[in-house]
């Protein structure tokens, strides 16, 4: 089993990270069941960060965000008679194997509640849980089954992005998303590992800068997070780091925002694989590209 281990909020530049921080302080320190309007929350968000960053768009965009979305979160916390709240506690199954560290679990009159935060900028848009939310939340709640011998009543999605997403929980729906799930590792343990390319499917997959079978679907996805093709121009890079002309299957494209650590690994007439990043606003005919702060290249030989 991995080490419970969370790093400190102030290691992390992440505007996501801050915002996620914020949350889990406003929970453990209880400050939830009072502050009504989300005022707490939002200056523990905005005190969190240097002057630099506080005057970045992303943190005013999530500034925003938090501020508009807090009183239905709010609502959901407290509904019922909520009697305690904990944040990441690492939870297990032994016998399963299985294990997780659910961001929130409430309990109270009405029982058992989870919520899983989403407040990164690079989260997949959409009004509905996905196939892989409700995976994640069922495992949970199975956990959590295992740990306290009662299964929640409800698990939600809690997204800056998208809002409140709830979901009810069922032993039917716990039962399949556990049985998929150590199905899925059994075949894996098997080396039988075909690729199943989506754009869910690959997000956090390991052997993603490596894997064809992912680069050649990718073109096809709705919200493309890298490209492939040979660097045509590299522009010097700035206080909002540097740029690479990129032949890809858009035709040659900007990729923007490029970290210059990053930057000084690539070379004109390279073909690369650059994950992290996110479609822009286009530039006259041609698609322009927009680093993360965790955009990774690949130079392929």
């Amino acid at each position: 089993m991995p080490p419970v281990h969370r790093p400190p909020a102030r290691l992390s530049r992440d505007v996501g990270s801050r915002a996620h921080a914020a949350v889990q302080c406003w929970i453990e320190s209880g400050e939830w069941l009072v502050d009504t309007k989300g005022q707490t929350l939002l200056s523990r968000f905005l005190n969190g960060s240097d002057h630099q960053d506080a005057t970045s768009a992303r943190k005013r965009l999530t500034a925003s965000r938090l501020r508009f979305r807090v009183q239905d979160f709010r609502h959901y916390l407290v509904g019922g008679t909520p009697q305690a709240a904990s944040c990441e506690i690492t939870l297990r199954d032994g016998d399963l194997q299985l294990w997780g560290r659910p961001d929130i679990v409430l309990s109270g009159s009405d029982g058992v509640r989870l919520v899983d935060l989403k407040t990164g900028e690079w989260e997949t848009p959409g009004d509905r849980l996905s196939r892989k939310d409700l995976r994640q939340l069922m495992l949970y709640a199975h956990l959590v089954r295992v740990s306290s011998g009662v299964l929640p009543v409800s698990a939600a999605v809690f997204s800056l992005k998208r809002g409140l997403l709830v979901t009810p929980v069922t032993k039917d729906l716990v039962s399949e998303v556990v049985d998929e799930v150590v199905a899925a590792r059994k075949r894996w343990e098997g080396r039988e590992r075909e690729p199943r390319p989506s754009a869910e499917n690959c997000k956090f997959c390991p052997v993603r800068l490596t894997c064809d079978a992912s680069w050649h679907a990718l073109p096809t996805w709705s919200e493309p997070d890298g490209v492939e093709g040979r660097i045509v121009r590299i522009a010097d890079a700035t206080a909002g780091g540097g740029a690479l002309l990129v032949e890809t299957a858009w035709g040659r494209s900007w990729v923007v925002e490029i970290a210059p650590a990053i930057l000084r690994r690539a070379a004109v007439d390279d073909t690369v694989r650059i994950l992290g990043i996110r479609k822009g606003l286009n530039a006259g005919a041609r698609t322009t590209f927009v680093a993360g702060p965790t955009a990774t290249l690949h130079v392929i030989d």
